[in-house]
């Protein structure tokens, strides 16, 4: 009787383990769920590495833009399989084609500044060339606060060589 017991119990205890077995698998059991956590979490990092890419773009896009450099902004977004960085390229030729070259070269008013001051301590610091850094140079937070305000203002940095070449002479 004690072995019909057992063996009653042990065939049970069976049956029962198996049951709770199929039941996990077809929901998924413990593994499928963390697997399917895992895939979830790598879409979310795929996105959010996605909109971290289109945002760099766009910034390099802008900036090129705001330069005049048209066509490297376009090369850009041109093939970009992305639609949002894509359909930028249509609306960069537009502002290409409705800018107007600057005629009169040698009017362009430039801006230059000498070296920039960056220890500030050592330059001003009382001895014989202070005053010349003083009268001359600007620090780099000054530096930094002028091309601010050029920009506020559309002011753009060119390379002088994108306008002017040197002659024959070298000059």
């Amino acid at each position: 009787m004690n072995r019909t017991k057992l063996l009653s119990s042990v065939a049970i205890l069976s049956l029962l383990l198996a049951g709770c077995s199929q039941a996990d698998d077809a929901a998924g059991g413990p593994e499928a769920a963390g697997s399917q956590q895992d895939e979830q979490q790598s879409q979310e990092q795929a996105k959010a590495q996605e909109a971290e890419r289109v945002k760099q773009v766009k910034a390099e896009v802008n900036r090129l833009a705001d330069g005049y450099d048209y066509d490297a902004a376009m090369k850009l977004v041109k093939d970009e399989p992305n639609e949002e960085l894509n359909s930028l390229a249509s609306g960069l030729q537009e502002e290409k084609d409705a800018t107007v070259a600057w005629e009169k070269p040698n009017q362009i008013p430039h801006l230059f500044f000498h070296s920039l001051v960056i220890d500030t301590d050592r330059a001003f610091d009382g001895d014989g060339e202070a005053q010349g850094y003083k009268d001359y140079m600007v620090t780099q937070d000054e530096f930094s606060k002028i091309l601010d305000q050029l920009y506020e203002r559309d002011y753009v940095l060119v390379n002088p060589t994108d306008f002017a070449k040197p002659d024959k002479n070298g000059r």
